[in-house]
């Protein structure tokens, strides 16, 4: 679940979440590619498969930002972030198990140098 703040993140950004997996590298999905964008105070809730990945392989996860634009005269994007809850869920743990929480105005804000956030798991055994 993904809570954007007022500065919104422009149509041809990009965002992604990477989830680094014990012995089995990063798994990437991308939030926002192309011209959708996310507007500023909207909630995005959305769900990354990542089958055979146990709760206890999950090392850490990354949230990664490129500015866009439409046209080389538009500047640098910024986005802020004001809130990330993530939540692994399995037949194991239909009801998911917390991974992180974290919330700010902003929690980060994202900039042409502020381009990643990484987030600890909670519980993980292994840095």
């Amino acid at each position: 679940i993904l809570k954007t703040g007022s500065d919104d993140l422009r149509g041809g950004s990009k965002a992604s979440m990477h989830v680094n997996v014990m012995n089995s590298g990063t798994r990437i999905h991308r939030i926002v590619a192309g011209n959708g964008g996310l507007p500023g105070n909207s909630n995005r809730t959305m769900e990354f498969p990542i089958a055979g990945v146990r709760l206890d392989q999950i090392l850490d996860m990354r949230l990664t930002y490129e500015s866009g634009g439409a046209s080389i005269f538009d500047s640098t994007d910024n986005w802020n972030v004001n809130e990330l809850n993530i939540y692994y869920i399995s037949s194991a743990y239909p009801d998911g198990v917390l991974l992180f929480r974290g919330s700010g105005a902003p929690l980060v804000r994202f900039t042409g140098s502020n381009k990643r956030y990484t987030m600890p798991v909670y519980g993980a055994t292994c840095r």
